[in-house]
């Protein structure tokens, strides 16, 4: 069983019609049916109460219906934050500062600007004296 399934019976308990489905798969009808009584035998029960004139959910299928579109919805969205995370639209940035520039207000007015750029951003400040910047820096524990 893979997402695979769950978007097509998903498809199909929108619809309640295989065909319709189907086109909006872009899938052959006979594969959906197939994949759909692959998903039924994996859960051990049957998810559609089909008749030659019309389709419906059993009460298994419906419960069934909530959690797989909640998976799928899940499986979007874990897919933005990945996208995002890796073009640096989302994180954490860890900032070492020293004193004296918080004192001068530049650490402020930098994250203010930053933050109007890329706001899902979270900071992370560490304050360090000048020598153990440097060795953050080099050690990699700050990104800035």
């Amino acid at each position: 069983m893979d997402l695979r399934h769950f978007r097509y019976f998903v498809a199909v308990a929108e619809t309640l019609h295989f065909g319709r489905a189907a086109q909006q798969l872009h899938i052959a009808q006979p594969a959906l049916s197939i994949q759909i009584k692959d998903l039924e035998e994996a859960l051990g029960g049957k998810l559609f109460h089909r008749t030659s004139r019309k389709v419906e959910l059993t009460a298994g299928g419906k419960l069934f219906y909530q959690e797989a579109k909640a998976a799928l919805k899940a499986y979007e969205q874990a897919i933005k934050v990945g996208q995002s995370a890796l073009k640096g639209e989302l994180g954490v940035l860890r900032v070492g500062y020293s004193a004296s520039v918080a004192y001068a207000g530049i650490l402020g007015r930098i994250m203010h600007s930053f933050r109007q750029i890329r706001p899902e951003i979270k900071f992370e400040l560490q304050e360090q004296d000048p020598y153990r910047l440097m060795e953050g820096v080099q050690n990699q524990a700050f990104d800035f």
